[in-house]
């Protein structure tokens, strides 16, 4: 059930991947922040982990990929401030793969916002100590996100490309199964509210 739904919603299997990676590269990291006596940090990233799985469990349940999307972006960027504010650069370097997850995982609007705050609230942290530093910080992830943001938009201009043309018949232009089955779809659901349908 799981290799079907990854394969037919991109977004749902992006946050898939990107949840099992993050919660497998995090967890040595655990282990090193307890062993070494930084408790504050292992438990914060004990926490990343869990509402990581959190989500993904979410978006699976519920199906509503923007609100999964944009709690991931939140929760996320949210974790990689406290984790930088505790571990200063080592741990501000985190939000560099969450920047790219953010434009990947929920739409560009939100994304800029939720970037440029953990961005801003990192950059003028005293974690990271002076001007060099934080000034290099700031510059090379608001480039990351202008990356990410040019990214997104192409890649989802192309899906959206494909997914049209994928519904209808080259030869012809009209619907062919996969278009059927979206006007099957509309016509069960006007079904369900007692509205008259036919099929085109």
């Amino acid at each position: 059930m799981l290799k079907p739904r990854l394969s037919a919603d991109f977004r749902f299997g992006l946050m898939v991947v990107f949840g099992g990676l993050a919660v497998v590269a995090i967890t040595p990291f655990v282990v090193y922040r307890f062993a070494t006596g930084n408790h504050l940090a292992a438990v914060i990233d004990i926490g990343i982990q869990v509402a990581i799985v959190s989500i993904v469990a979410y978006a699976w349940r519920s199906g509503n990929m923007d609100r999964a999307g944009l709690l991931a972006a939140m929760c996320m960027s949210g974790a990689c401030v406290a984790v930088g504010l505790v571990a200063g650069l080592a741990g501000a370097l985190w939000l560099y793969p969450v920047l790219v997850a953010n434009f990947l995982l929920t739409s560009r609007g939100p994304a800029i916002v939720i970037s440029a705050a953990a961005v801003g609230t990192l950059a003028f942290s005293e974690g990271l100590g002076g001007w060099p530093t934080f000034g290099s910080f700031a510059v090379s992830a608001m480039l990351l996100c202008g990356f990410a943001y040019l990214f997104s938009s192409h890649s989802d201009e192309q899906r959206r490309r494909l997914e049209r043309l994928a519904g209808h018949d080259p030869l012809t232009g009209a619907l062919n199964r996969r278009g059927m089955q979206r006007e099957l779809e509309a016509a069960i659901e006007a079904g369900r509210r007692d509205v008259p349908c036919a099929l085109a």
